[in-house]
């Protein structure tokens, strides 16, 4: 059962989300918070598998309320919930530490897989937000660290980055699986990404399509 915790100031609102949350089978809602400063006291006292919360909020929001949560609970899967689809909004939340996007535009089952992709440790975004997101930052003058990966290691990170695990990566390259996360684990070093959130992160950050085309 996935515990979530609901941040948001207006209380009409959380109720919807309540009620779209506590009639699956998978998930309840643990607690709810109406501003940024309740939202840290409950991260310190209560638990929950994923926290869905409002961008801005009175009393601490953005990525002040983001970086907070991350610090207090570095494990804990947060995905921003809001009103806002403009790109820095998008990239101010991922920077900070959020492990998914949502508007309050997208359908409900789009917050219900979001749900479930990060109590897996996964990254979301909603359609309206990931159609674009693959165009950010693609004018650098750097030369951009996945350029440094090995032809095979290129094809594990594209493989991980479009949500496939391990074992199904292995099939698809016909490697085993012990090779496959050495690859990952060289991957991650030479990306500097310890997590896959961080992974998608850097995919999205450098343009690079959410998709397993190789």
């Amino acid at each position: 059962m996935i515990s979530v915790a609901l941040a948001d100031d207006h209380k009409l609102f959380r109720d919807g989300l309540r009620q779209i949350i506590d009639i699956q089978s998978d998930m309840k809602v643990a607690w709810e918070a109406k501003d940024g400063l309740e939202t840290i006291a409950l991260l310190k006292k209560s638990d929950c598998n994923v926290l869905v919360m409002d961008l801005l909020m009175p009393r601490l929001g953005g990525s002040e309320l983001i970086s907070k949560a991350v610090q207090i609970r570095p494990n804990l899967p947060l995905i921003v919930l809001s009103m806002y689809d403009e790109k820095p909004y998008v990239l101010e939340s991922i920077r900070a530490g959020a492990s998914g996007y949502i508007t309050k535009t997208s359908p409900s089952v789009e917050l219900l897989d979001s749900i479930r992709h990060a109590s897996r440790g996964d990254f979301f975004l909603c359609s309206a937000v990931s159609m674009y997101m693959k165009d950010i930052l693609k004018n650098s003058n750097v030369q951009p660290l996945h350029t440094k990966l090995t032809r095979r290691e290129d094809q594990v990170f594209r493989l991980l980055i479009a949500g496939k695990r391990v074992n199904e990566i292995a099939q698809s390259l016909c490697l085993s699986q012990k090779t496959v996360s050495t690859h990952k684990a060289s991957v991650q070093e030479k990306l500097q990404a310890p997590s896959l959130p961080d992974l998608v992160k850097y995919a999205l950050k450098h343009g690079l399509a959410l998709n397993d085309t190789l």
